[in-house]
């Protein structure tokens, strides 16, 4: 029997992972024990869905040292792409917080300095070096207690996927990691250790993980999405009727869905229902439209500004997630949530968004689909406002297929959601692009890839 260690450190990991199939092939077609890390206030909600699976606390302890908070320093920002410049200037801009103070004079130019070096492969390489000689012993029990035949690291962001790779190689057991998201390599993760093995979504990310990190090409494998397998199945998809209703809209109105893209636009989303909403009640969009709003599941709308928006007519806002306690991370995407998910994309006439996934899966529903790069009623300088996000490059990468319509201002976003509603065959094309460019396989079996590439290292 193979062992295999695995970091979830989040939600997004757990989705990815356990509830997209993949757990099922990896427990089901080899002779496997898997031993998955987890937060320690998670382990009873975990155990209860996921029998078959041995959890353990996953040490985080790591992430709170000096030595961590310094090397998180050195080596993200040290990321030398524009999305960490564009980030670092975004920080040291913000009024009103001790940038003021401390970033300008201090660490604006120490990080500014850091971004530069990070052009330099023998800076990557070297911290990588420094940073794979550091004491650590996080994991020993755990390694002693079940001697694992592979260790997984599903992230590929936290010291917790980082120290669990360290420690395996000391003890020669084999590794792997995982690029999350689309976002990971050129804003989070400056790979501080190597896997043996790397498996990412797309040939894009599998490029980046060269340029960016110095990663080896011939060691990356590609799968697909395997979140994205029950898009492409679509599994859990019920009635327009029944779903509209359970919303309690109109299931003979059109249906727009607007998706918060969290951090970045958390300051603005509410600010464009708005605007949308008003829209409709003038006549400027068709009367027979409504909003069904998905906020983002780790960043909550400001309340006040949530009170007056819920009491809008025609608009709809649904959590996409279950809540399990209060914090940041005290929630899952559970079955019933990712069915909601699926069902909104499907049945949804258009989708609008600033900077989310949501771009990516509504095309993957062939949804006209619109980027809003304005900031609501508010006036930002570049550096604080929407239209900067196009700038990163994981975004600068599906702007060029043209699959999206930007908007710049309201008149724009009033004849993008016109247009949608009236034309929604326009750029059905660029949108098929766009998926096989960022999905890489449209069969719906990515997550039995990233199964069936685990299992066949381990071996």
């Amino acid at each position: 029997m193979k062992t295999i260690f695995i970091t979830l450190h989040n939600t997004f990991a757990i989705r990815n992972l356990f509830r997209s199939g993949a757990l099922s092939v990896l427990l089901n077609e080899g002779d496997t024990r898997v031993v998955a890390l987890v937060p320690e206030e998670k382990i009873p909600y975990y155990q209860k869905e996921f029998e078959d699976v041995i959890f353990e606390r996953l040490p985080v302890e790591a992430r709170d040292s000096w030595i961590e908070r310094l090397f998180h320093f050195l080596t993200v920002d040290a990321i030398h792409t524009n999305s960490v410049k564009i980030q670092q200037y975004s920080q040291v801009l913000r009024f009103g917080s001790y940038a003021s103070y401390l970033w300008k004079p201090i660490f604006f130019p120490a990080q500014r300095l850091v971004w530069h070096l990070g052009g330099f492969s023998w800076w990557r390489s070297f911290m990588r070096w420094v940073y794979g000689r550091l004491p650590s012993n996080y994991y020993g029990r755990l390694f002693d207690k079940y001697r694992p035949d592979l260790a997984f690291a599903a992230n590929m962001i936290n010291p917790d996927d980082y120290r669990l790779l360290l420690e395996a190689k000391r003890r020669n057991t084999k590794t792997m990691g995982m690029i999350l998201s689309w976002d990971n390599l050129t804003t989070k993760s400056p790979l501080c250790v190597f896997p043996d093995r790397l498996i990412v979504h797309n040939p894009v990310i599998k490029e980046e993980a060269q340029k960016f990190a110095g990663y080896p090409l011939e060691k990356v494998v590609v799968t697909g999405i395997p979140q994205y397998d029950r898009y492409f199945q679509k599994r859990g998809i019920i009635g327009r009727d029944e779903f509209i209703k359970s919303i309690g809209g109109d299931p003979k109105k059109k249906l727009v869905l607007y998706a918060a893209s969290g951090k970045a636009s958390i300051a603005f989303d509410l600010d464009v229902v708005e605007i949308i909403q008003k829209g409709i009640v003038s006549g400027v969009l068709p009367a027979d439209t409504q909003i069904l709003v998905r906020p983002y599941p780790r960043y909550d709308f400001p309340k006040e500004k949530m009170a007056v928006v819920e009491k809008l007519p025609r608009v709809f806002i649904h959590s996409p997630v279950e809540h399990l306690g209060t914090g940041r991370d005290d929630w899952e995407f559970e079955e019933e949530s990712l069915d909601f998910m699926v069902n909104s994309l499907f049945h949804a006439d258009a989708v609008l968004a600033m900077s989310s996934t949501f771009l990516i899966e509504s095309c993957v529903f062939d949804k006209p689909t619109i980027s809003v790069l304005f900031d609501g009623y508010q006036k930002k300088g570049y550096y604080q406002s929407a239209k900067k996000l196009f700038d990163f490059e994981h975004l600068a990468d599906i702007k060029k297929i043209n699959a999206l319509a930007f908007v710049f201002n309201e008149k724009e976003l009033y004849d993008a959601i016109n247009d949608a509603l009236l034309h929604p065959e326009r750029r059905k094309e660029e949108r098929k692009n766009l998926v096989l460019r960022q999905c890489a396989f449209t069969d719906g079996k990515s997550a039995e890839r990233v199964a069936k590439a685990i299992l066949n290292y381990a071996r």
